[in-house]
């Protein structure tokens, strides 16, 4: 069994083990969590798959936002793209994220809490790589 805990100004903690964001600094380096939405265009999902081969990246999806974002809290992932995205879902995680030192985009824009967004995270080397994989992809 897994507990990961955050609180905002404390840090992230595995099983009461503090997190650190994966190293990585290329798209190579490491594994991206991609979560599709019905909602979202099959032209943007295949332009994200595309950039992500073409730079050498893999992905994989556990089926679960939340746990993808602690995933790269936790340095398992190098980053998360989800293409649409409610509140609920992913706060938890994105504050996982920030509290390791990962890198996410604002999630609350436009009206974000109430009506959800995609959600971009990312370890700070890639963080790069992975604003180049969400404009591919048409954001």
């Amino acid at each position: 069994d897994e507990l990961f805990a955050s609180q905002r100004g404390t840090g992230a903690t595995l099983n009461g083990k503090p997190m650190k964001p994966s190293k990585a600094t290329t798209l190579a380096d490491g594994i991206v969590g991609l979560g599709y939405s019905p909602k979202s265009s099959i032209v943007a999902t295949q332009k994200a798959f595309d950039y992500l081969f073409n730079n050498g990246g893999v992905y994989h999806d556990v089926g679960s936002a939340a746990l993808m974002l602690a995933y790269v809290a936790a340095g398992r992932y190098i980053g998360v793209y989800e293409f649409q995205i409610n509140s609920w879902d992913c706060l938890a995680g994105i504050a996982m994220v920030r509290e390791t030192g990962g890198w996410t985009n604002d999630f609350l824009a436009n009206d974000g809490l109430l009506t959800g967004n995609p959600v971009l995270v990312a370890a700070p080397g890639v963080k790069d790589a992975m604003q180049n994989l969400f404009a591919a992809a048409g954001h």
